[in-house]
C-alpha cells in the first residue's frame, strides 16, 4: 500500500492513503490528514498512517459465517448475556445457517443479505422475523469488524422489510373479571397469579421467581426473574429484564390469599417433616414450594383457560401488564410512574406498547373538540 503527500500553505502537509472502495457505491475512497511538520517529519507520519490503515484492514479470509456465529455467541455468554437471549439468537441463526453458514466473511456483500431477506420472505417467514434476523446479523458482523475480521459491515447497507408491530390486544375490565372468574373455578392458584400480574404489572418470569421472603405486610418485592435453560430441563434465576427492582404495593385481599397459600405450603412441609423457610417459591409445581412454575407451563395453562372460556387472545400475561398500565394512566398516574411500576427502562416503550386510552378518555376528547365547533 502506498500513500502520498502534498504541501499546503503555512508549513502544512496533507497526507493521503487509499482505502477500499465503498461497499455500496463502488466509489474510490481515501483517508486524508493534514499535519504541521517538516517534509522529513511528514514522511515519517505518512509511513505510520499507512501501517495504521493496513492493520485496520487486515482480514481472515478463511473464517466462515458459521465460525463467526460460534465465536460471537461465546463472546456474549462471557459477557453475561441472558440464556434466554442467547437461545433466541441461536434460534434465528438456525434459519440463516443452511443458506449462509458456509460462506466466508470476505465473500459476503450487501446484495447477499438483501437476497437472503427476499428468500426468507418467499419461504413464508414473517417480516418481524426477518427484521430480527437483520438486526442480529448487523450486530454480529459489526463485532467482526471490531475484531478486524472484515473491513466493512455488509449488513449496514442492507434493506430489511418494513415491519409495523401491532399492539398486544388487551381485555377491558369486565372481560378480565369474567376471565378471572372462569380461571378461579378451575385453578384458584392460577387466578391468584393472574391477579398479582395485573396489580403489580410484573412480567410473568419475575412473579414466578418470587419467594415468600419477597412478601411483606402490604407489598411484594420484584427483584429477579426465571428463564428456562437452553439445554436440559433446568431453570435459571437471573436479574429482571431491565435490571430494575421494586417494592410494589398490593391490596389486603391478595395479601390474605397469599397468607393462605403460604400456610398450605407450611403444613405440607410439616407433614413431610421438612423445614419450611422463606426462600420457597410462591407458585410451585410441588406442595412444598421447592420447584417454581415454568414460564412455558404458565403460557400453556393460560392458553387452555382462554379456549375453555372463549376469551380469544386478549387475556395473556403481557395483556395483564398492558391493562395495568392503561388503568393506572387513565386514573391520572403519570407515564413515568407507570414505567417505574412495570420496571421498564424507557417511558417510550410504556407509551407505545402498554398504555391505551380508555373509552371514557376518548369520549371526553370527542366532547371537548365538538364544543369548539358550536357557536
Amino acid at each position: 500500500m502506498r500513500g502520498s503527500k502534498r504541501p499546503k500553505p503555512g508549513g502544512k502537509w496533507e497526507l493521503r492513503v487509499p482505502l477500499p472502495k465503498h461497499p455500496l457505491t463502488g466509489k474510490r475512497r481515501q483517508l486524508s490528514r493534514t499535519v504541521v511538520a517538516s517534509e522529513r517529519e511528514a514522511d515519517v507520519l505518512l509511513a505510520r498512517l499507512i501501517v495504521e490503515v493496513a492493520e485496520s484492514q487486515s482480514v481472515d479470509d478463511s473464517i466462515t459465517l458459521r465460525a463467526l456465529h460460534q465465536r460471537w455467541i461465546s463472546h456474549l455468554q462471557s459477557r453475561g448475556r441472558s440464556p434466554s437471549t442467547v437461545a433466541s439468537y441461536n434460534a434465528r441463526w438456525r434459519v440463516v445457517e443452511p443458506l449462509l453458514g458456509n460462506r466466508r466473511l470476505s465473500d459476503l456483500t450487501t446484495a447477499t443479505f438483501d437476497a437472503l431477506y427476499s428468500e426468507l420472505l418467499d419461504n413464508g417467514k414473517g417480516t418481524a422475523t426477518v427484521v430480527k434476523i437483520h438486526t442480529q446479523m448487523k450486530t454480529m458482523l459489526g463485532q467482526a469488524r471490531k475484531w478486524r475480521l472484515i473491513r466493512e459491515n455488509p449488513v449496514e447497507f442492507a434493506t430489511p422489510p418494513t415491519h409495523r408491530p401491532q399492539r398486544v390486544p388487551i381485555p377491558d375490565i369486565d372481560e378480565f373479571r369474567s376471565f378471572l372468574s372462569s380461571v378461579h373455578e378451575r385453578s384458584p392458584e392460577l387466578s391468584l397469579f393472574l391477579e398479582l400480574l395485573f396489580v403489580t404489572g410484573a412480567r410473568k418470569s419475575e412473579l414466578l421467581a418470587s419467594t415468600w421472603s419477597d412478601v411483606h405486610q402490604d407489598s411484594i418485592d420484584i427483584s429477579r426473574s426465571i428463564c428456562e435453560a437452553t439445554e436440559g430441563n433446568g431453570l435459571i434465576v437471573k436479574s429482571t429484564k431491565t435490571g430494575a427492582t421494586g417494592r410494589i404495593g398490593i391490596g389486603g385481599n391478595l395479601i390474605g390469599r397469599l397468607a393462605s397459600l403460604r400456610s398450605d405450603q407450611h403444613t405440607a412441609c410439616e407433614e413431610m417433616m421438612m423445614n419450611f423457610d422463606q426462600n420457597r417459591f410462591i407458585f410451585s409445581d410441588d406442595p412444598y414450594g421447592m420447584t417454581p412454575w415454568r414460564p412455558s407451563t404458565v403460557s400453556h395453562r393460560l392458553s387452555r383457560a382462554r379456549r375453555a372460556g372463549d376469551h380469544g387472545n386478549a387475556c395473556t400475561a403481557q395483556a395483564m401488564r398492558a391493562l395495568c398500565a392503561s388503568v393506572l394512566n387513565s386514573a391520572g398516574i403519570s407515564d413515568t410512574d407507570v414505567r417505574d411500576r412495570l420496571l421498564q427502562s424507557s417511558v417510550l416503550t410504556t407509551r407505545r406498547h402498554y398504555i391505551r386510552p380508555s373509552a371514557k378518555a376518548a369520549e371526553t376528547a370527542t366532547e371537548i373538540l365538538s364544543r369548539l365547533l358550536v357557536d
